[in-house]
């Protein structure tokens, strides 16, 4: 592979991407490599078609390296989906009985020992803190501090073991040597926003077209998240249903979708298909039923956030990314009156792909790339 590039596997909702990409001396993505393809997906933490997911990743490995000079993938970090993740965080102190300078192993030690969880249903991969505790000082960083003593609040990453069977499976398969795991909702939330925006707790909604995940961020870790398998792509789903129409014909209806619109009698969304032909469906139905979608949404979100038994700010500022209701106008506005907060829409600041539904990719790569070699995050 090319020196400095790293190869990222994001699982979306509803496509899968293999990225190869570096970053250059001025922190912009260099990308040396992209491939996309569809898949059936996955639903309440269970992939629909297994062997359609090897298939469609082996063709992804096989055009990248066809298209590309890479000759071959050794390593490659994987995004694990909300779904199949779980979000763990403790504290935990070490006293020393004099004074000392801290160092990695000090906060390995602290990492590993603040680790008490047994679910034989999942696996640590994850470990960062959200901050640490010198004495009274709160820091991000604690290596090269004089203290006596060390003690953060810590947040551990979890994925379920079947999701690390299925890709130990394909990619060993494919040669891959290396495999390296890193919970989406952390990427996600870590690369959004700076570390003065994580100091003060951000709560991330990501819409995703089959799945839905909440995150709350803090400092350099996760102090909560929940996932639950309803996204934007419902919206099709209901229209389908209520307009009696092909699966395709609603995508197209959902993408005319302007929810900002006042109702108005006779008014129309008009959509073309090249298999079905021409079709127009009266707006305010349209409008109702993707609405309705997005009341649903926001009462799972009010239900997962209410899981939360930590402490948080009350004012806590929300922002919404994700493909599966960004890109139509009006849903996050809707979706914020619903829930009551100022509506902010987040997306990679990535020129021709700073939107939402870019999010999960560069969030993965940029992730890796700041990770290599890390031997505390990863487990």
């Amino acid at each position: 592979m090319f020196k400095n590039c790293v190869a990222t596997l994001n699982i979306g909702s509803k496509d899968i991407t293999l990225t190869v990409g570096e970053k250059s001396v001025n922190g912009a993505f260099s990308l040396r490599a992209v491939e996309t393809t569809q898949y059936y997906s996955y639903f309440d933490a269970e992939f629909e078609d297994v062997k359609e997911l090897e298939r469609k990743i082996i063709k992804l490995f096989e055009n990248v390296i066809e298209s590309s000079a890479i000759s071959k993938i050794s390593t490659v970090y994987v995004g694990v989906p909300g779904e199949f993740s779980k979000t763990l965080s403790k504290n935990y102190k070490l006293t020393f009985a004099k004074p000392k300078k801290i160092n990695h192993d000090d906060v390995r030690y602290l990492y590993e020992n603040g680790y008490d969880d047994d679910d034989p249903e999942y696996k640590l991969i994850n470990r960062s803190a959200v901050y640490f505790v010198l004495d009274n000082y709160k820091t991000n960083e604690p290596v090269g501090k004089v203290a006596s003593s060390l003690s953060a609040r810590i947040y551990y990453g979890l994925v379920i073991n079947h999701f690390v069977e299925i890709f130990n499976g394909i990619l060993g398969r494919l040669g891959v040597l290396d495999i390296k795991y890193v919970n989406q909702n952390f990427a996600d939330a870590t690369y959004l926003f700076t570390l003065q925006e994580r100091n003060l707790c951000k709560l991330l909604i990501n819409v995703g077209y089959s799945t839905t995940t909440l995150s709350i961020i803090c400092g350099n870790g996760l102090l909560y998240s929940n996932s639950f398998p309803y996204g934007g792509g419902m919206i099709v789903g209901y229209l389908a249903d209520g307009l009696s129409c092909e699966f395709s014909v609603a995508e197209l209806i959902k993408n005319k979708l302007n929810l900002g619109l006042k109702d108005r009698e006779g008014a129309n969304y008009v959509v073309s298909s090249n298999e079905y032909g021409d079709f127009a469906y009266s707006r305010n139905e349209c409008n109702k039923i993707a609405k309705g979608v997005l009341d649903t949404i926001s009462e799972m979100c009010d239900k997962a956030v209410s899981g939360c038994t930590l402490k948080v700010p009350s004012d806590i500022e929300i922002a919404f990314t994700g493909e599966g209701i960004c890109d139509i106008k009006g849903a996050v506005e809707y979706m914020s009156t619903r829930l009551g907060v100022f509506p902010k829409t987040v997306a990679p600041k990535v020129p021709h792909y700073n939107k939402p539904n870019f999010t999960e990719r560069f969030a993965l790569l940029s992730t890796a790339l700041d990770l290599v070699g890390d031997k505390l995050f990863f487990v």
